[in-house]
């Protein structure tokens, strides 16, 4: 899985730029939620979100 495709998103909350959360020792798996979709982290409003790729 190419991380770099993925790496941000646009928070669904605030519109602002979200990073995708990965495992720290191999910084190249994604972090998925329990349904096994992407989280990602908003800097911004200092929140996390999942992004359903199939919605």
């Amino acid at each position: 899985m190419n991380v770099e495709q993925i790496k941000y998103q646009t928070c669904p909350y605030d519109q602002e730029e979200a990073i995708l959360l990965v495992d720290p020792e191999t910084e190249s798996m994604p972090d998925t939620d329990e349904d096994g979709d992407l989280q990602y982290y908003c800097p911004a409003g200092h929140h996390t979100f999942s992004l359903d790729e199939d919605n």
